[in-house]
């Protein structure tokens, strides 16, 4: 069953308006494992990524420790994000990261539009505790992965999607296109699970964020100058009323 956290960025964006005045919000993450998703296979500004077949993507599973300002402090411990960076990779070790609401690293159109895909097709059952990749000295793939199942073919679609947005949406529903642009994919080049499909079918059941009414997910991006930039969904917290009333209060003493 799809299970995805969706809610208003209004209470929200208030308690951070008047939180984050103060200081910049930063956490340090550390790469873990891919929780699901596949081997990646693309191509970006004619470079291809993919190495041997022995790279996976997906929804990777990060340490986190040492939030600090109000939005980082409602990203999950450990997280779940899906890479917005092809060129860089991740690290076991832990690195800083800046953090910030997608719409303000990405722009509101962009942002919107990666806010409809996550809320249409993100699933939060993915993030349990059954790796499918390690990467670097720890062996690569698990044994049997990765499988052709819905979860991984899923997982890496939604990573692929949110990368041809990045790199390729103008504002027109015809820049989705996975054949041309900066971010491309092909069937002949495709691995298991095959998501090329499915990622082009993702894409083109998209609207303009002015013609979209649903509820959208908050996302926030976490960005390194060294290491690959994230997205992360905030869980809805049950604190956001304290946050807004605590900035009130703080406003209310400086006036």
């Amino acid at each position: 069953m799809k299970v995805t956290r969706i809610f208003s960025l209004g209470v929200l964006g208030l308690a951070l308006s008047v939180t984050s005045v103060a200081r910049a919000d930063v956490i340090d993450l550390a790469y873990l494992y891919v929780e699901a998703g596949g081997t990646m296979s693309a191509t970006y500004n004619g470079a291809y990524y993919g190495q041997g077949y022995n790279w996976a993507n997906g929804i990777q599973k990060m340490a986190t420790q040492n939030p600090s300002g109000a939005l980082a402090s409602l990203i999950s411990s450990p997280t779940w994000a899906v890479c917005s960076e092809i060129t860089q990779d991740t690290t076991f070790s832990y690195t800083t990261y800046s953090v910030d609401l997608l719409q303000n690293t990405r722009g509101a159109a962009k942002s919107n539009m990666i806010r409809q895909l996550w809320g249409e097709h993100y699933d939060a059952s993915w993030e349990s505790s059954t790796p499918i990749y390690y990467g670097g000295s720890y062996g690569g793939f698990v044994s049997g992965q990765p499988a052709a199942t819905a979860e991984n073919q899923n997982a890496l679609s939604l990573t692929y999607a949110v990368l041809e947005i990045l790199y390729d949406f103008d504002g027109t529903l015809a820049s989705l296109n996975l054949s041309s642009g900066l971010f491309t994919m092909s069937a002949g080049s495709d691995t298991v699970p095959p998501t090329v499909a499915t990622v082009q079918g993702w894409l083109n059941s998209l609207v303009l964020p002015s013609q979209y009414s649903n509820p959208l997910p908050i996302l926030v991006e976490m960005t390194s100058a060294t290491q690959q930039n994230l997205i992360t969904e905030i869980p809805e917290p049950a604190s956001v009323s304290l946050l807004v009333l605590g900035g009130l209060a703080l406003l209310g003493r400086k006036r």
